[in-house]
């Protein structure tokens, strides 16, 4: 372990630390170690060995930290943390934001910090594979952000996101993404798309607007999907299209009761205007009914 400097200023009151007076500089500390070394404190770390070193810069006072470098990494890094940020509000409810440049962290590791922590990890965060992200976190009086570039095993994504509370925004845009690796299931392939999506996290409203590039499902990859809709009150209000090589169609109006009707097989209630032209339902794996025909048509004005 090295350390280039260590400082602390404060004042006593009546042997009491005067709160406010606290000032405190770590700089050049280095150390190396491994998580058995931690091991008198959790049994759980005693059979893991892999070597890792840090190295930190930061100063700070009672109730904030401002960290100027904060390293982690193992020797073939795989797993890396490069990280500057700050910390306030320490005794109450802390705000923080953080430059990660990058993190990483492959899979394996993943899952043994889940079972130190003897929690599973979801299935859509283990199906991501090897991670790597650079980008900023943020939480500032409970408002969640995330602005960077996730790379996975999947695939590469670049998004702004935004948490709170109940509520959810989020601009995605991504080439190539492997969602049916992510979602563990075949019938979905690759997506490419950059769409923007505001909504409830227990998604009772979703509003979503943007272009849907390529989207591989059940064999088939759709082309050039377009989407501005609202769902709301089990209502969906908007239009969606798609100028795909086997057709174009352009589908807008309003339907309402859908949960009901997907649950319980209700009436679904609608308004929808079509146009369709060179549309072959077979080719786009949409339905069979019709036989392999293509055809044209358009709402009157």
């Amino acid at each position: 372990m090295k350390l280039k400097q260590l400082s602390t200023h404060y004042q006593l009151e009546n042997k009491k630390l005067i709160n406010k007076s606290l000032k405190y500089s770590i700089k050049g500390f280095k150390a190396d170690f491994t998580p058995s070394d931690f091991a008198p404190f959790t049994d759980d770390l005693r059979s893991l060995h892999t070597n890792y070193s840090t190295a930190l810069e930061a100063k700070g006072t009672y109730d904030d930290v401002r960290i100027g470098l904060l390293s982690i990494k193992n020797e073939d890094l795989s797993t890396l943390l490069h990280a500057k940020g700050w910390v306030n509000n320490l005794h109450h409810r802390p705000n923080w934001k953080f430059s990660l440049n990058p993190i990483t962290i492959n899979n394996a590791t993943l899952k043994t910090i889940a079972k130190l922590l003897h929690q599973a990890i979801p299935s859509t965060l283990n199906n991501l594979g090897d991670i790597y992200y650079k980008g900023s976190v943020s939480s500032i009086r409970g408002n969640l952000n995330a602005h960077g570039t996730l790379r996975s095993s999947a695939g590469e994504v670049r998004l702004t996101a935004n948490v709170y509370g109940k509520n959810i925004r989020a601009k995605v845009n991504t080439s190539n993404f492997n969602l049916g690796r992510v979602l563990a299931n075949p019938d979905f392939g690759m997506i490419s798309t950059n769409i923007f999506v505001d909504g409830k996290t227990n998604l009772s409203y979703i509003l979503a607007k943007g272009d849907i590039f390529s989207f591989e499902y059940k064999g088939y990859n759709y082309k050039n999907v377009h989407l501005n809709s609202l769902y709301k009150e089990d209502a969906f209000i908007g239009d969606l299209s798609i100028n795909d090589p086997n057709g174009k169609l352009a589908i807008k109006g309003k339907a309402y009761n859908i949960l009901a009707f997907i649950k319980k097989r209700e009436r679904l209630s609608a308004d929808i205007s079509i146009n369709a032209q060179g549309v072959n339902l077979v080719a786009l794996h949409l339905t069979n009914t019709l036989g392999n025909r293509t055809f044209s048509f358009k709402k009157p004005n």
